[in-house]
């Protein structure tokens, strides 16, 4: 199952609750659509900003549909207040706003976003059933609900791969090969997670050194780039366990050093965020070109963090 942000922390117990976090998530659903949509036209992505409506449209129907539902089965309507909204997206949701809206979000990573949504929309859904009473209503209602949002998921897994191949086709990384043994994948991340974390720990040094680089001074630029680089440090500990204690790349895969590889800048922010988003889009290619689910999901998620450490360095940077 995918993972959540946060397990729900307690059952629901009513119907009335059920729908209140329905309505919730279909309507930041619908605002979240609408966002990368507009990013999309940005980009001159017009087919994948159309995906993006016609999913926005599906979840403002859905949001009729819950409080319809809402009103036959409680006999009143669903009820989405601002806190429900929040502690729900907390546990559920992958992009922020800024993500959403960022115009260097390229067609396959947007799509992945909306996959990833999906997917974990569908896990909370099947959370709150297995925790609902067997014979009752919220289970049945939950596990409606959880189907809707596979059948999103997989809509969105179409679209993802046709981005993949219209992206790589034109720009391949270094001849990727597909990858389909988790510990592998494993040991690629252990590998790449380490060799990220000690550059960017060797820019961090840089920047405290020289305290301002060629795009200006950041007094707080070197602190965050080493927090980054000992969170990475921290992922390839864990990715080498779960490798058998390797952090060696497999033979078969391009060297690290090439999959990295990028002219370097001079600035140590825009050098660190250059390599981040090379590791970020080896991951997300392994991802788009497994046929093994373990390793799609272990490469998604390598592939989320790095996104995360990506946006606090493009906040350092804007």
């Amino acid at each position: 199952m995918v993972p959540l942000n946060q397990e729900p922390g307690e059952p629901v117990g009513n119907l009335d609750q059920l729908m209140a976090v329905a309505a919730a998530m279909e309507e930041q659903a619908v605002r979240l659509y609408q966002t990368l949509a507009a990013t999309m036209d940005r980009r001159g992505a017009a087919s994948v900003a159309a995906v993006f409506r016609r999913l926005a449209a599906m979840e403002r129907d859905h949001v009729g549909e819950v409080d319809r539902w809402s009103r036959s089965v409680t006999g009143r309507p669903a009820t989405a207040t601002a806190a429900a909204a929040a502690e729900i997206w907390q546990r559920v949701a992958v992009p922020t706003a800024d993500e959403a809206a960022s115009d260097r979000l390229s067609p396959y990573r947007a799509l992945s976003i909306a996959v990833r949504l999906e997917e974990r929309a569908f896990a909370f859904y099947t959370y709150l059933m297995m925790m609902a009473p067997a014979a009752g209503p919220v289970r049945h209602h939950a596990e409606s609900l959880a189907r809707q949002e596979l059948e999103h998921a997989a809509l969105l897994r179409i679209e993802r791969r046709q981005a993949y191949r219209a992206e790589h086709a034109a720009r391949p990384l270094a001849g990727l090969p597909q990858l389909d043994d988790p510990t592998a994948l494993a040991a690629l991340a252990a590998a790449g997670l380490s060799q990220v974390s000690a550059r960017v720990a060797g820019l961090a040094r840089r920047l405290a050194a020289d305290g301002c680089d060629p795009d200006g001074c950041d007094p707080d630029g070197a602190a965050v780039l080493q927090q980054i680089a000992g969170r990475l440090a921290d992922q390839a500990g864990q990715q080498a366990v779960r490798a058998g204690g390797t952090a060696v790349a497999p033979a078969d895969l391009p060297p690290l050093e090439q999959l990295l590889a990028g002219p370097a800048t001079g600035a140590p922010l825009a050098d660190a965020l250059q390599m981040l988003e090379r590791l970020y889009d080896s991951f997300e290619a392994l991802a788009g070109r497994t046929a093994a689910e373990p390793v799609m999901v272990a490469a998604q998620a390598v592939a989320e963090s790095l996104l995360a450490e990506l946006s606090l360095v493009r906040e350092r940077l804007e």
